[in-house]
């Protein structure tokens, strides 16, 4: 996870399909927000990390990662979700980056693209509602050693 995270932001950051107003973070838990960051913003969670040895010095290690985008909930909820740039082309973008990106990690297997988590409005003190559409990504790498 540790050099997966960054990898994966990195990767957000650096393409053209994204808004420059798009913020990209890192966070332990979706419901915090480093200051500072916009009202269209990815966050990537890291979810879970599962070893298993595959015999000799080989270990096979999944790791899930969540990558959720955050967008203004406009004047109706079709147009947030549904809009040319509603959260659903928002997230389809995020996986067109990822899938197949091996991120320059070394042993990189796969990466699949599991199921949408709910999508949830999120309330920011001050600020507009948030919508939220989390999407699962699960990293094989293996490792020898």
């Amino acid at each position: 996870m540790k050099a997966l995270l960054p990898a994966i932001r990195n990767a957000l950051k650096t393409i053209s399909q994204l808004s420059a107003a798009t913020d990209c973070y890192i966070t332990p838990d979706d419901r915090w927000r480093p200051e500072n960051i916009g009202n269209t913003a990815i966050s990537i969670r890291p979810v879970r990390r599962e070893p298993e040895e595959l015999g000799g010095n080989a270990l096979d290690i999944r790791a899930t990662v969540v990558v959720s985008c955050f967008m203004p909930q406009s004047a109706d909820g079709e147009t947030a979700l549904c809009g040319t740039t509603g959260l659903y082309d928002f997230a389809d973008d995020i996986q067109a980056i990822l899938t197949d990106n091996g991120l320059s990690l070394s042993g990189f297997e796969s990466v699949e693209v599991g199921p949408d988590g709910e999508t949830a409005v999120r309330p920011e003190l001050g600020e507009p509602l948030l919508v939220q559409l989390p999407r699962q990504y699960i990293y094989t790498m293996i490792r020898e050693g």
